[in-house]
């Protein structure tokens, strides 16, 4: 095979386009020649593809695994035909996964909205638009609504716990619930220790407190089971209470239940009073306003600070906030367009064609940096997927990137007495995986000198050693782009970007992603 035919196939492997006939060809040629393997390394080792398939038995040879978030790329030279061949073991498995059409995690609902949410502790919170597998959701205060894949949806009002059993079942531990059921839900069930209610095509609420259980239906009818040695159907505007093990009919009270059309609006005041919040924060943050009646003191280590505000689509700069900064740093957008932030009336930039980027300028050269951004990534395409990518030839370098495995990467470039240079990176665990696309992330990365920390929504994500350059340079780059041998555009949206030269501690982190997460 040619190698400029196959280098194509190998670019429509890394983007996950390689039809079955074109699979056979590459899985062919790499098996056969030495020198397809050679070449298929070196396009794929920028894409944080052969660490993760180091570990694979390839002939009985087991091969070395690397240190799992620091990638040196540099190590290639002396692991070529062993990774190459790790590499062909690896891409028949991809291709033998993508054509198994299972799904990538076993959800059976997904958490639509959010009002004031606070879980019961850390492993429950939950980012809205996540898929939700089978399992308990702990809501301390404030509502959820949860939408079964089936079609039926559930608000649930804080205090509550709610056991997601399957997408056509629930069971109530405590606390409230109402459900809408349409026509292709019937049949939904929500137990509960006393009660069973399944509907017949219904509004109804359930309420679990201490020993009383209570279902009132609004609208439709449900079938009630084990408050009795039959089924007890209740119809529109009744209810049963079994507290006891004695029940009694009551009338329905739909007002003692938090219904969607009230959540629609709790979640719209809530929006309104977190975008203001954010702005006077953001404003904060710039040293552009007076707090009373004494000046901010501004971070003079924030060099930029993109909030993506905007009044018209035909806006074609992007503004850096940050007050006493020179005009050029100020961006260029090429190609994005203009769409909606992580709140109705945030602005953000929409990236999706291979050209759409936002030129800047940031000309300091920095003993530490951190790097901020919120993005919803609709898709990871490519091997690697650019943040930001300085475009300067010189050592200190900076390419920040989430790789098609969904982990963040810090790039620095570095002489190591080659021809060009090379690029140390440090990879984080996978974050932005398939069940957080489509969610408002904040990604994070810091370098103090020594050591680079990947944070993904306020929390650390990995860590691993670098070298310490003479200095950090952005200088000319793209932002949501970047220059290398294949593509590496970004299929995302973003609505926040700043660079500070300093490193940020985890606790200033959190902070930021609390004051921002909608």
């Amino acid at each position: 095979m040619n190698p400029r035919e196959l280098a194509r196939l190998i670019d429509a492997h890394l983007e996950g386009r390689l039809s079955a006939t074109e699979a056979d060809a590459l899985s062919a040629a790499l098996a056969s020649d030495a020198a397809a393997r050679q070449q298929f390394w070196e396009q794929t080792a920028v894409h944080g593809l052969l660490p993760e398939a180091a570990h694979l038995e390839w002939l009985g040879q087991a091969a070395p695994a690397p240190e799992p978030k620091v990638v040196p790329v540099t190590w290639w030279r002396w692991a070529v035909p062993l990774a190459a061949a790790a590499a062909f073991v690896l891409l028949a498995v991809v291709w033998r996964g993508n054509q198994s059409g299972e799904p990538g995690h076993g959800g059976i609902a997904v958490l639509s909205r959010t009002v004031g949410a606070q879980w019961a502790n850390a492993t429950d919170e939950r980012t809205v638009g996540a898929a939700l597998p089978p399992g308990t959701l702990r809501l301390k205060a404030g509502a959820a609504l949860v939408e079964f894949y089936h079609g039926a949806r559930v608000v649930v009002e804080g205090p509550a716990e709610l056991r997601l059993v399957s997408a056509k079942e629930a069971f109530l531990v405590a606390g409230k619930i109402s459900a809408h059921v349409p026509p292709q839900a019937h049949g939904f069930t929500v137990g509960s220790t006393a009660l069973q209610v399944v509907d017949l095509g219904t509004d109804f609420g359930l309420k679990v407190a201490g020993a009383a259980t209570e279902v009132h239906v609004f609208n439709g009818k449900v079938e009630v089971r084990g408050s009795g040695p039959t089924a007890r159907v209740l119809t529109i505007g009744e209810a049963w209470q079994l507290a006891g093990g004695v029940g009694r009919a009551l009338p329905a009270d739909r007002q003692a239940f938090l219904g969607e059309p009230e959540l629609t609006q709790r979640s719209v005041n809530e929006a309104e009073a977190r975008l203001a919040a954010w702005r006077e924060a953001s404003r904060r943050w710039s040293g552009e306003t007076l707090v009373g009646d004494r000046a901010v003191i501004p971070d003079r280590s924030v060099l930029a600070h993109y909030r993506f505000e905007t009044r018209s689509p035909a806006e074609r700069t992007l503004t850096n906030y940050v007050v006493g900064v020179s005009t050029e740093s100020h961006g260029s957008i090429v190609g994005a367009t203009w769409g909606t932030g992580r709140w109705p009336g945030k602005s953000a930039l929409d990236y999706r064609g291979e050209g759409d980027r936002v030129r800047l300028t940031l000309a300091v050269p920095l003993s530490e940096v951190t790097l901020l951004a919120w993005v919803r990534v609709e898709s990871l395409h490519h091997g690697l997927n650019a943040l930001l990518a300085a475009d300067v030839e010189q050592i200190g370098a900076v390419q920040w990137l989430v790789t098609s495995s969904g982990q963040l990467r810090l790039e620095i470039a570095r002489d190591l007495g080659r021809t060009r240079l090379d690029w140390e990176a440090v990879n984080s665990d996978p974050f932005v995986v398939p069940e957080r696309f489509h969610q408002w992330l904040l990604l994070a990365t810091t370098f103090d000198g020594s050591t680079i920390r990947h944070y993904g929504n306020g929390r650390l994500i990995g860590s691993g050693a670098s070298f310490r350059p003479p200095a950090l340079h952005i200088d000319s780059a793209d932002l949501g782009n970047g220059r290398g041998p294949t593509l590496r555009n970004l299929a995302a949206s973003m609505d926040e970007f700043a660079v500070l030269g300093r490193a940020m501690s985890p606790e200033e982190i959190r902070e930021f992603y609390e004051q921002g997460k909608p």
